[in-house]
C-alpha cells in the first residue's frame, strides 16, 4: 500500500497493491447542502483517479489547481 499526504484540504489518498484506492479530507467537514457536497465528491474521485493513472497529485500546479476548482465550487453553488 501507498499513501499519499497532500498539503491541502487534510487529504490523504491511500492506493492498494492492487491497483484500487480511496481518499479522504475535509472537503465535506460541516457542510449539509447536498450539491456542494456532491461537488466535492466529484473532485476527490478525480484527484483519485489521477493519482491510479500516475499523475503527480503532489506537483504544486496541481495542488494549486485543486485549490482554484474548491474556490470555485464554494463561489458557486
Amino acid at each position: 500500500m501507498t499513501e499519499i499526504i497532500m498539503p491541502v484540504f487534510a487529504m490523504r489518498i491511500s492506493i492498494m497493491d492492487d491497483g484500487s484506492g480511496s481518499i479522504g479530507s475535509n472537503l465535506k467537514v460541516g457542510c449539509k447542502d447536498p450539491i456542494y457536497n456532491a461537488a466535492m465528491d466529484a473532485i476527490e474521485s478525480i484527484i483519485l483517479a489521477h493519482v491510479c493513472a500516475g499523475v503527480d497529485v503532489l506537483d504544486p500546479g496541481y495542488i494549486e489547481g485543486i485549490e482554484t476548482a474548491v474556490e470555485a465550487c464554494g463561489n458557486n453553488l
